[in-house]
């Protein structure tokens, strides 16, 4: 009973695990106020992150809209920024993010082993099963970087996020995704740059 606990217990240890994110924010020296009344976003590299902070903006009554499907169709400058003036966008949110890939460590194994005897008279047969389990670590590491720009495109805030995250289930793609996207909205209110009730 004891040893299948200890299994258990191990196994959870590595596959579970969990996110830590590190951020700061900072808003330009000669900003005092900022009004955003429709929010466009825009993630150059990662337009998975961009659907995710869109959707996850929208679920908490953010007015907040795709920069890139308002603009993919433009041939100049000139015609981005009206399609965006067009949607009625005060804001653009830039990011940056940078996801890792998750490692695989191999950090021991587990070993089980059963033995059984039996006797008939002068003779003893034993029989032995045994089991191993490999045990591995998962690492994974995000940044990002977000900006705030206004319709001049001067930078009014920006923002870092650093995610740390071990184990199993917070270390794939679309964790660290969400993770990211956790880390800019906290990081968006704990500003006042949008408000969520």
């Amino acid at each position: 009973m004891k040893i299948k606990l200890l299994l258990v217990l191990a196994f959870s240890l590595v596959t579970v695990g969990c996110q830590s994110t590190n951020s700061k924010s900072r808003f330009a020296p000669t900003v005092t106020n900022v009004n955003v009344t429709k929010l466009g976003v825009f993630v150059a590299n990662n337009f998975e992150v961009e659907d995710k902070l869109i959707e996850e903006l929208t679920d908490e009554n953010v007015d907040v809209v795709s920069v890139r499907t308002s603009i993919e169709f433009a041939r100049t400058n000139e015609e981005m920024l009206d399609y965006i003036d067009k949607q009625g966008v005060s804001h653009v949110l830039v990011v940056k993010s940078s996801i890792g890939k998750t490692q695989k460590g191999y950090v021991g194994s587990f070993n089980n082993s059963n033995t059984d005897m039996n006797v008939w008279g002068n003779t003893a047969t034993a029989s032995t099963t045994g089991t191993s389990t490999a045990m591995f670590s998962f690492d994974n590491s995000a940044s990002v970087t977000a900006q705030l720009l206004d319709k001049k495109a001067n930078v009014l805030w920006m923002s870092n996020v650093n995610l740390e995250a071990g184990g199993a289930l917070y270390t794939h793609k679309s964790a660290m995704q969400n993770g990211v996207v956790e880390g800019i909205i906290e990081e968006l209110e704990k500003s006042r740059i949008v408000i969520i009730d």
